[in-house]
């Protein structure tokens, strides 16, 4: 950055500060000033040439003076820098008052999120775990927090949340007695849910909703938007579909949710369309995924997992993530000689027992082993211990465990139907397939015999990773949506 008005008048400086903490301090332990001195030096650059930055529209600064012909201009320059750690050090402090950071920017928002499951529940797979990075990150960055939900844990045998579970730092977890309607597809009443809002929801400044065509998001919606309170729907890539009853759902209730709401969130241009061919007049806001890997940590994926090799599918077992199709691949692969074992990991969604069976038919019970739900340390591990991840889904949104998997470095395997595969494929991240099972067989097949493009996926897939937002960058994205919106409606 120039020194003219230094340091005040900063807003970028500000937006520095406000990512520094999250990006660098709690990811790195510094053994001396030397080595502090370097990583800082080495995140500056990053920040100021490679990182993505949400005033850019989530381009690095080359893509950006790229995509605008800045690049051709004889005066554009380099990009502004921060001029030295000093500087950095100096800033901090005027900025903090102390040695100690802050990343709080702004006025405390009191954000209320609604999900139909939450932790400890594993079930409803990715809405519920995106809806804890959120409201962490919310707790985190200085704002008052809630969460509703219910109190369904498991749907097969359904258990309830048991008052001793693990809380959520900095968060107000309120979950609510529930009656499960339906397993599969989930059907989850909570009235005690719905009479509290009816009573609280005006306390708040903004609502953020994990939406689907379900009785709890709906409804919240509904209380939240009919009270006046900011609304924020997260569809999560879940209307896409709109055949049969959905169509009717979406007529009495969704589409004028989505008319009403303050914003709706999307994770990439093919879900802004499915929004729009619901209703055009929606605010199409997009919020991208963010990958949390455990922190502090080296390990990642290694060659040497092609020897005696485990091949990975790690997804709820519904329909759409078709594990039947993975089972499939499975028979194929070992028909033609090749000597793997196979993995599925996570809860049922309603393919478990048929995926089950398809097992005991082909007779691959010593080969293919149901894991279950695990917490976040095991998933990690399960990726470190494979050799190939595949997905199967068709019609994926976004791919949380794919971006997982890259991140450690997996070789991944999607299908060409996933809405970022032609990302993927461009950038060398995966192998892009056709959903076919013998399609999938032949990608797992040729990762698992050529280690050099094996190696070659793993890296690729790891810059990948590193060139999407940090899930500092979407809490700053989203902080800036919820301040917006509190401010205009005062």
């Amino acid at each position: 950055m120039r020194r003219e008005g230094w340091p005040l008048n900063k807003k970028r400086l500000h937006r520095f500060i406000s990512s520094f903490p999250g990006e660098l301090l709690k990811r790195e332990v510094f053994a001396d000033l030397l080595e502090a001195k370097v990583l800082v030096e080495d995140y500056c650059g990053h920040y100021n040439h490679h990182r993505p930055h949400s005033a850019l529209g989530y381009q690095t600064p080359a893509e950006f003076v790229a995509a605008t012909d800045l690049g051709g201009k004889e005066d554009a320059g380099e990009p502004e820098e921060l001029e030295s750690v000093l500087t950095l050090s100096y800033l901090l402090v005027q900025k903090t008052g102390s040695g100690h950071l802050t990343e709080t920017s702004g006025e405390e928002v009191r954000i209320l999120y609604a999900v139909t499951a939450f932790r400890p529940a594993i079930f409803y797979g990715g809405p519920s775990l995106v809806t804890v990075r959120h409201a962490a990150s919310s707790a985190e960055r200085g704002h008052q927090v809630t969460v509703v939900t219910s109190k369904v844990v498991e749907l097969k045998p359904v258990r309830f949340v048991d008052s001793h579970e693990p809380r959520l730092e900095g968060v107000d977890v309120r979950y609510f007695p529930s009656r499960v309607l339906r397993s599969h597809p989930a059907f989850i009443v909570s009235t005690e849910l719905s009479r509290w809002l009816q009573q609280h929801v005006k306390g708040y400044d903004a609502v953020h909703v994990s939406f689907s065509r379900e009785w709890i998001p709906v409804r919240a919606a509904q209380i939240a938007i009919g009270k006046g309170v900011p609304t924020f729907l997260q569809p999560h890539g879940m209307l896409g579909r709109t055949d049969g009853v959905r169509g009717v759902i979406d007529r009495l209730w969704v589409k004028r949710l989505l008319d009403c709401a303050t914003g709706v969130f999307s994770l990439q241009e093919q879900e802004d369309n499915e929004i729009r061919r619901i209703t055009p007049r929606a605010r199409v806001l997009r919020l991208p995924n963010a990958v949390s890997l455990p922190p502090h940590t080296t390990e990642t994926w290694a060659v040497g997992n092609l020897v005696n090799p485990i091949v990975l599918f790690l997804a709820r077992l519904h329909p759409r993530k078709r594990v039947l199709a993975f089972v499939e691949m499975a028979r194929i692969l070992r028909d033609q000689g090749v000597a793997a074992r196979y993995r599925v990991v996570g809860p049922d969604g309603g393919d478990l027992v048929a995926a089950q069976r398809l097992v005991r038919d082909y007779d691959l019970q010593d080969r293919v082993t149901f894991v279950g739900s695990l917490s976040d340390e095991a998933v990690f591990q399960e990726y470190l211990n494979s050799a190939v991840y595949v997905l199967p889904a068709v019609n994926e949104p976004w791919g949380r465990t794919i971006l997982e998997a890259l991140g450690v470095g997996v070789p991944t395997v999607v299908t060409d139907t996933c809405f970022i595969a032609p990302t993927l494929e461009k950038s060398g991240a995966a192998i892009v397939s056709a959903p076919e099972p013998k399609a999938l067989a032949e990608s797992v097949e040729r990762i698992l015999r050529e280690p050099e493009v094996a190696k070659r996926l793993s890296s690729a897939g790891r810059r990948f990773v590193r060139a999407q937002p940090t899930p500092a960058q979407v809490a700053e994205l989203l902080e800036s949506h919820y301040s917006n919106a509190h401010a205009q409606a005062r």
